[in-house]
C-alpha cells in the first residue's frame, strides 16, 4: 500500500517514558516529511501544549489537537476544522464540578484555562510529571469555576481529574444519566477527557485526511491509549504501541516495539522509508 498520512499519538506513544522523543524517531519522523509524506501529531494536547517538541520537526505542516476537535495548519495558524462543545451541554457537565475536588482544564483555542495555584496539587491528580508544561503553557484563572459562568467563548475540550477512581465512575456515571451529546474519553490514569461526540481524534483524522484528498486506506495511525481508539478505527492501517492497553492492543492490525523501544521509528522505517 502506497501510504501517505501517518497520525501518531503523542503521549505513550511518540514520546518515551521520560516525556523525550528519541533522535531516532525524530530523525524518522523528518525524514519521512521530507520525502514528501504528511505526518502530523494526532493528540489530547493543546497547540501550546506541543509547542515544545513541534521545533523539533520544521516541516510539519498540520497538527490534530485537543482529541481531534482542533486541526491546525502550523504554517498559517488558521483552523482546517473545529468541533466544539455546545455552551448548553458545557453548562451540563460544569454543574458536576460543584462541590467536588477536582482539578479542570478548559480547551480555549490554543491552550488550557486551569486555576490559578492549582499546580501545587497536581502530583495528588496523578498529573506530577506535567506541572512545568501546564505551567509553561495553560492560560491561569484566579477563580475558573466562577470565570466559566461569567464569559461566554468557544470550548473545544473540557478535562476533569480526579483523586481516585471511584470519583471518576462517579462522574462519568452522572454525566451519561444527562444523555449529553459527548465522548467521554481517558488518555491517562484518572482523567475524564470530554468532547463532542461530533467529534473525536478518528473525525480529526478524516477530516484532515479529506482536506488533503487522501483515501483513508492510505492512512495510518499509531497509538497507545484509550482516548486512540477512534483514530485506529479511522485509518486504513492501525498500529497499537508494544505499551498500548489491551483494548487498544485488540483494535490494532499490528503491534510495534514500545515507547521505550523506538515503536514509532520502527513503523515510519517499515511503511514509509523501505523504499526511499
Amino acid at each position: 500500500m502506497n501510504y501517505k498520512l501517518l497520525a501518531l499519538d503523542m503521549d505513550g506513544t511518540v514520546l518515551a517514558p521520560d516525556s523525550s522523543i528519541t533522535p531516532r524517531t525524530v530523525d524518522a519522523i523528518n525524514e519521512a516529511l521530507a520525502s514528501g509524506f504528511h505526518v502530523v501529531f494526532c493528540t489530547g494536547r493543546s497547540v501550546a501544549e506541543m509547542g515544545p517538541y513541534l521545533g523539533l520537526f520544521p516541516k510539519m505542516r498540520y497538527i490534530i489537537c485537543n482529541n481531534g476537535t482542533r486541526t491546525v495548519d502550523l504554517k498559517t495558524g488558521e483552523e482546517v476544522s473545529f468541533f466544539g462543545i455546545e455552551r448548553s451541554v458545557c453548562d451540563r457537565i460544569m454543574e458536576e464540578a460543584n462541590g467536588r475536588d477536582l482539578m479542570i482544564q478548559i480547551g480555549v483555542g490554543d491552550t488550557f484555562l486551569m486555576q490559578e495555584g492549582v499546580l501545587s496539587r497536581n502530583a495528588e491528580f496523578g498529573m506530577g510529571k506535567y506541572i512545568e508544561l501546564h505551567r509553561k503553557t495553560a492560560t491561569f484563572v484566579p477563580n475558573l469555576i466562577e470565570y466559566y459562568w461569567t464569559h461566554d467563548f468557544p470550548i473545544c475540550k473540557i478535562n476533569f481529574y480526579v483523586t481516585n477512581p471511584g470519583t471518576r465512575e462517579e462522574i462519568v456515571t452522572a454525566l451519561q444519566a444527562k444523555n449529553l451529546p459527548v465522548v467521554y474519553e481517558s488518555g491517562v490514569a484518572g482523567n475524564i477527557e470530554m468532547v463532542s461526540d461530533k467529534s473525536g481524534k478518528g473525525v480529526g483524522l478524516l477530516e484532515l485526511a479529506r482536506y488533503l484528498d487522501i483515501p483513508q486506506e492510505q492512512v495510518i495511525a499509531v497509538g497507545d491509549n484509550y482516548n486512540d481508539e477512534t483514530m485506529l478505527k479511522a485509518a486504513g492501517l492501525a498500529v497499537a504501541m508494544g505499551n498500548a492497553v489491551p483494548e487498544i492492543r485488540a483494535q490494532a492490525h499490528e503491534i510495534t516495539a514500545d515507547n521505550a523501544h523506538d515503536g514509532v521509528a520502527e513503523v515510519i522505517e517499515k511503511y514509509l522509508l523501505r523504499d526511499n
